[in-house]
């Protein structure tokens, strides 16, 4: 059976649906009531011109006024009626699933943090050969949810608008929600990183390079941009191995020795070393751009407003845009920061990123 072109929902309904801006939602009310009120106007009058035709052919005066006051509620209630529903098109509201095609080149690096098309394709393609759990909409479909609400901080009604999509908020919400925690749950191995980039061996080359290029940095051996959360600290034996993700600053503390003797620091900014200014400003600039860093693509995950919403996975959101961040690096292979240390931190592929157990060494 074809869908119907209108639908009717209630006034208090429609003022909820984010999928229309707050001045659109008024004017729609409004014309509404303006149309109610035409109708029931138009009932009345075409009414009592009956009427008026019965009193001359002599009908009783006492039945009319009855049929006068039944006229008049009639009326009445047609009023309310409109004043209380709104009808639109569905076509104006979007179609159930997202027509790809719409979106320019521009629009993928714009308002979703990929470099284009292309890129969105293979990593939508790299989760799906993974994943096995079913969502109410393809699965290509919750990623670029995902990447239009945390990619520039938008707001659930916005992510509608530019995916160009039926959605209410509240289904919107919920295809990104189960989203972020299916990803976070499946790829729990790809984001711990004690098994995969911090062993012994990367960790040397690691060291070695920064020791090549800042050599009074020596031990400083990965720059991850910040959260608040500890999202590349190794977990094991040797806790806290000198990798710290933070916001606002880093900590310069005493060498910490890793099973190799190696010695690590973490960078701080509060003066207590204050000869390596000068390195420690361009690494500041760096770190933004760096591998494992997020807040440069996501920047979503950095608003309290999503984040401080009651009920929301907040967790499942860090852990997927981080994953998401690593799967961009592998993808691109531009590192901004391997490419500072002039490649000697190799990068894995895609397809290794996303294959549980150790990464391959170089």
């Amino acid at each position: 059976m074809a869908r119907p072109g209108i639908k009717f929902v209630s006034r208090a309904a429609f003022l909820r649906d984010g999928r229309f801006s707050a001045s659109k939602r008024r004017a729609v009310v409004k014309s509404m009531e303006a149309y109610g009120s035409q109708l029931g106007t138009l009932y009345y009058l075409m009414g009592l011109e009956q009427l008026l035709e019965y009193k001359r052919a002599g009908h009783p005066v006492e039945s009319i006024k009855r049929a006068i006051a039944v006229l008049l509620l009639i009326a009445t209630q047609i009023q309310e009626h409109f004043a209380n529903t709104v009808m639109y098109r569905i076509a104006d509201v979007g179609t159930p699933h997202v027509d790809f095609d719409r979106f320019p080149e521009t629009a993928w690096s714009r308002y979703f943090g990929m470099a284009n098309a292309g890129q969105f394709t293979r990593l939508a393609a790299a989760l799906s050969s993974r994943m096995r759990s079913k969502f109410s909409v393809p699965l290509k479909e919750a990623l670029l949810a995902f990447l239009a609400l945390f990619h520039r901080s938008s707001r659930l009604s916005d992510v509608i608008r530019l995916l160009g999509v039926s959605w209410t908020v509240s289904k919107a919400s919920q295809i990104i929600n189960t989203f972020a925690v299916t990803v976070a749950q499946l790829f729990q191995a790809q984001l711990a990183f004690d098994a995969r980039y911090f062993r012994p061996d990367w960790v040397e080359a690691a060291a070695s390079a920064v020791a090549a290029k800042h050599s009074p940095l020596a031990g400083i051996c990965a720059f991850i941009d910040g959260t608040d959360q500890p999202i590349a600290r190794p977990k094991g034996n040797d806790v806290q191995r000198a990798f710290h993700a933070g916001k606002d600053e880093g900590r310069c503390k005493t060498p910490i020795s890793w099973s190799n003797q190696a010695s690590w620091r973490n960078l701080n900014s509060t003066g207590q070393q204050a000869s390596r200014g000068a390195c420690l400003e361009i690494l500041l600039i760096l770190a933004p751009l760096a591998c494992y860093g997020i807040a440069s693509r996501f920047a979503g995950v950095m608003d309290p407003r999503l984040m401080m919403v009651q009920k929301r996975p907040v967790s499942a959101y860090m852990l997927t845009a981080v994953l998401l961040s690593n799967m961009i690096v592998c993808d691109d292979q531009t590192n901004p920061v391997a490419q500072y240390f002039e490649h000697k931190l190799r990068i894995p592929t895609l397809d290794e990123y996303l294959t549980p157990g150790p990464l391959p060494t170089s």
